[in-house]
């Protein structure tokens, strides 16, 4: 007996599969001795190894299995090698159900069969694949009658999945034509419409050829343009068509808020409304009342905005429910803007359809481009002629790929000269000369796609086909292949999407992780080690490294999602073994159950959630700031309403005591001011959360700001006994500032360390300079700050804890504002104690300037002191509120002014032009008209439009503020107005027929 690795005639050939097949031990098994084989079996086998078709057999009653090297390509490793020899059912257990029935029918002798683009899912290389195949099972019989089955297959599911591509291709390019023939049916539309409208300018002549159009194009029972006034909230329909029977509306007026305030907030910002029913919308169904007036069941309403304004809207009113559609909006809205500009838009209507018309053409063309590559196959073939390789043919496919040169009558070589170097004119040589197909995937190919255009590299899938003459040799070669380039680069970017979730999971701090129940393993994702330390391999490290309270509750909740095979989360704290550090996870888990219920395993993500964590704690923190700080601004405003309410009390009881109503009138005017300062840093402090503070920079000398400062504060600091020191002001400190901020900053400081500081206290101010900056230190050997309170000592609503000794009051803003100011001068501040009963120290820092500034022009109606002298002024005071008017009457007065009152701005733009007055005091808030539209107008009249215009609002925010310097106001005071610096204002204005008045 010869050995087991021994040569048969048979087997002499076949590459790989041959010499596996050679050295294969088939004594061991059910088909014996291959010296003793049938003879069919043997010829069939030398068939099949010698053959570069994928081809397969199944022998005997146990289907034992030989297969080629062409059939091993489509294997994956966890078949070959070992289904050499192997019994069919064990090999193919997955897919046996499908192909054994087909099997059993040939060994029956029931025929050959075959079948064309079936899917047969296989797994291979470790994944479940949907793979198709072409493949026919044809009996290998002798005498004796069915012995096998022999297989002749081709993997196709690469040209199963071209033709899907190539259906939804066209099914978009339905969809295509389908919207190129609603541009075209729009575009007529346009067209004919435009037609009609050109020549025309009367707005109504416009609307009523549009509408007549319009209506003709859309079902409606009225089409209504209306003109909107949007601060009166009302509206005027100015062009109206109606439908036969209905009266008409046009000239009607009414209120928008009608129709619904959601409808009328979408269309203030400019978004159309489309309603298929105006019944079902949320937006109308409470107002269904005023559409029914109109007719409207379904509306589309466009509306027009100018300068970001509601001004005009257009609407189509349909009596019964209809569903609009999108280009229904699109041609109301064109109408309404050739009504709202009726010469403009006949002006320009022409170049609107020259551009309509432009885009169709290039959608046309689109369309048509698209319509031809699809029609065409989605791979490249040609057929090559002799030795010299000559195109006798070629589709668009190939012609594309090499750049749309001509081919057919030239030689390869010639007509794509770039690939000679690139190998491929060997393996065609190859080819043609040994009469045998080449098959390659994924080959790059560089190739000069335009004449002017650099070479750019293709992937590409291929075959070469000899085609094969009566005497065996090539005559030519089939190419067919597929441009595998976006595949290729897909997979490159689906490695790169890997490589990202990878490194998103990290910047997540997230670990996703599943644990078998059966086996008691978990895998956790790579990440797990970098982001909670230790080597994360099994259950234990962790629950090792979990507080012992936080892991009871985690296994509580996991029992309960185990018990119902449902899910679970927690929230627990870890231990990192590696530095110590406590982290909280986020822990998700959900129990994945087998088919018979029973829990096999829990899928689960970790979450780092410390920051969240930390967050929550510090929200906490700033809740109860909050809290207190309302409770202190309660407490402040009500000490000075208490002197302010007795005072007023004593005026009434002694009106005729001229001390008592000065001391009263004292004590009132001291608390207001007060009161006044904890309203203008509740302001302050909005301002600047909302970034509406604007700094005012000029060149200034530090030390008139610290002596402007110590000036303001020297009272409180005098009343308490304090000793208060400078230093460093000897030489000039130039910063370029806003003085008034920069004196808030410091005025700050000093009033922060006189109220804290217990009488015969010491402060100091200190300036000092280095690295072209400038330091100004406020110290005092005050109360102090406790050292957890310092790094928080300039957050909103931070303050130390308040004691019968610390009474002076205050919001806790101060600080705050402090710091907002310096950053806004690109400086820095900081703060300093040694602890309680130790003293402060607050350091603001700011950049030296080494420029001058000129000084800021002269307003136009502005003279100094020495030119108005004491001349009393013509004041006129417009407000409707009646007391706040007459005490403010009653203060210019007593600066010797000559004062006269009004309540109705319109009484007062009647009188403008015959009224002598030098100035004028508005509130801004006034009714019928505004304070501004009042300064507008009065800046119109001839005898008001040279007089001063000051305000006097409650509205103190910037925009506020920007838009009454826009009206023509010339001063900006917020309520209450200071009386020290108004009265000072005017006594540097000079009346209007003074001498020496300057204009701008």
């Amino acid at each position: 007996m010869s050995a087991p690795n021994s040569t048969f005639d048979f087997m002499s050939e076949g590459g790989e599969m041959g010499a596996l097949t050679r050295a294969h031990d088939w004594r061991a098994g059910p088909l014996g001795d291959p010296g003793q084989w049938p003879e069919v079996l043997k010829s069939t086998l030398r068939l099949v190894l010698t053959s570069n078709h994928p081809m397969f057999i199944w022998w005997g009653e146990h289907l034992i299995q030989f297969y080629n090297d062409a059939y091993r390509a489509t294997m994956g490793p966890e078949r070959h090698p070992r289904a050499l020899g192997q019994a069919g059912r064990a090999c193919w257990g997955e897919i046996w159900p499908i192909i054994s029935p087909q099997i059993e029918a040939v060994m029956q002798g029931r025929g050959a069969t075959w079948n064309v683009d079936q899917l047969v899912p296989v797994t291979r290389n470790g994944a479940r694949e949907d793979v198709w195949w072409t493949y026919g099972y044809s009996p290998i019989q002798d005498a004796g009658g069915v012995r096998g089955v022999l297989v002749v297959c081709n993997d196709v599911t690469e040209e199963h999945e071209a033709r899907a591509e190539l259906t939804d291709l066209n099914r978009r390019l339905t969809e295509q034509v389908r919207q190129r023939v609603q541009a075209e049916s729009d575009l007529a539309a346009q067209l004919d419409m435009s037609d009609k409208l050109r020549g025309l300018t009367d707005s109504h002549e416009i609307a009523e050829v549009a509408f007549q159009t319009l209506s003709r194009r859309l079902v409606a029972a009225r089409i209504n343009y209306c003109e909107i006034d949007a601060a009166a909230g009302a509206f005027t329909i100015r062009h109206a068509w109606r439908g036969s029977g209905l009266p008409s509306v046009a000239g009607a007026q009414g209120a928008l808020a009608a129709f619904g305030p959601a409808l009328i907030e979408d269309l203030s910002a400019g978004r159309a409304a489309c309603i298929a029913d105006v019944t079902c919308d949320g937006r109308t169904a409470p107002s269904v009342a005023a559409f029914d007036a109109m007719d409207g069941r379904a509306v589309i309403i466009v509306p027009i905005l100018e300068a970001g304004q509601l001004v005009a809207a257009m609407s189509i009113m349909s009596a019964a429910p209809f569903e609009w559609s999108g280009h229904h909006v699109a041609l109301v809205e064109g109408v309404a803007h050739r009504i709202r500009h009726a010469m403009e838009r006949a002006r320009a209507h022409e170049a609107h359809i020259a551009a309509q018309r432009d885009r169709h053409a290039q959608q046309r063309a689109e369309s048509e481009r698209l319509e031809s590559m699809f029609s065409q196959a989605p791979g490249f073939m040609c057929i090559l002629s002799g030795p010299e390789h000559v195109f006798k043919f070629a589709n668009d496919a190939y012609r594309r790929l090499v750049g749309a040169r001509t081919l057919v009558g030239k030689k390869l070589r010639d007509a794509v000269p770039e690939i000679a170097e690139q190998g491929f004119l060997e393996l065609l040589d190859q080819v043609y000369g040994s009469a045998r197909p080449f098959v390659a995937n994924n080959v790059p190919a560089t190739i000069q796609r335009s004449a002017e255009g650099p070479p750019s590299t293709s992937y590409l899938d291929f075959i070469y086909q000899p085609i094969v003459g009566a005497d065996g040799k090539a005559t030519g070669i089939f190419v067919e292949g597929f441009d595998a380039t976006e595949r290729h680069f897909a997979k490159v970017a689906l490695e790169a999407s890997e490589q990202r979730l990878k490194e998103g999971m990290l910047a997540a701090r997230m670990v996703i992780w599943d644990w078998d129940l059966a086996s008691d393993r978990t895998t956790f994702s790579d990440n797990a080690g970098i982001l909670f330390g230790g080597q994360w391999q099994q259950l234990a490290p962790v629950w090792d490294s979990l507080v012992p309270e936080d892991l009871a509750r985690l296994e509580a909740e996991r029992a309960r999602a185990l018990a119902c095979n449902g899910s679970y989360e927690e929230v627990v704290r870890l231990v990192r073994p590696d530095n110590g550090e406590t982290l909280w996870l986020q822990v998700h888990g959900t129990v994945i159950a087998a088919d018979d219920g029973t829990a096999r395993a829990i899928r689960g993500v970790s979450v780092d959630v410390t920051e969240r964590k930390q967050a929550e704690e510090a929200l906490r923190q700033a809740h109860r700031r909050k809290d207190e700080f309302l409770a202190m601004l309660a407490h402040e405003l009500r000490n000075p309403l208490a002197p302010i309410s007795a005072a007023a009390q004593l005026l009434k009881m002694c009106s005729n005591d001229e001390a008592r109503v000065r001391r009263s009138s004292e004590v009132i005017g001291r608390q207001v001011e007060h009161m006044t300062s904890l309203i203008s840093d509740m302001l302050d402090v909005s301002r600047f959360n909302a970034g509406l503070v604007s700094l005012s920079k000029e060149l200034l000398d530090l030390r008139e700001v610290v002596a402007e400062s110590t000036e303001q504060t020297r009272p409180l600091m005098q009343l308490r006994g304090h000793r208060f020191e400078i230093s460093g002001v000897e030489l000039s400190l130039m910063v370029l500032a806003d003085r008034t901020r920069l004196v808030q900053v410091l005025t700050n400081l000093i009033q922060n360390s006189a109220k804290f500081t217990p009488p015969g206290g010491n402060i100091r101010v200190a300036l000092e300079t280095g690295n072209a900056e400038v330091s100004i230190s406020v110290s005092d050997d005050g109360v102090g700050m406790a050292a957890e309170l310092v790094p928080h000592v300039f957050e909103l609503f931070t303050q130390g804890e308040r004691s019968s000794d610390r009474a002076q009051g205050g919001l806790g803003l101060g600080l705050s504002l402090v710091k907002s100011l310096v950053n806004l001068h690109g400086g820095r501040v900081r703060a300093r104690s040694g602890g309680q009963d130790q003293g402060s120290t607050f350091t603001v820092i700011l950049p030296l300037h080494g420029a001058a500034a000129g000084g800021p022009g002269a307003d136009r109606r502005v003279v100094n002191a020495a030119a108005a002298g004491k001349r009393a002024l013509r004041i006129l005071v417009v407000d409707d509120n009646v007391d706040a008017a007459r005490m403010l009457c009653l203060l210019l007065e007593a600066a010797g002014h000559a004062v006269s009152v009004a309540h109705d701005p319109l009484a007062v733009l009647g009188g403008a032009d015959g009224a002598a007055v030098d100035v004028y005091l508005l509130d801004i808030g006034l009714p019928g008209m505004d304070g501004n539209a009042l300064a507008r107008a009065l800046r119109s009249a001839p005898g008001a439009a040279q007089a001063t215009l000051i305000a006097v609002t409650g509205y103190g925010q910037k925009y506020d503020r920007e838009t009454s310097l826009a009206a023509g106001f010339d001063y900006y005071f917020i309520k209450p107005a200071n009386p020290d610096q108004l009265i000072a204002l005017l006594a540097n204005i000079a009346p209007l027929d003074a001498p020496g008045l300057t204009s701008a």
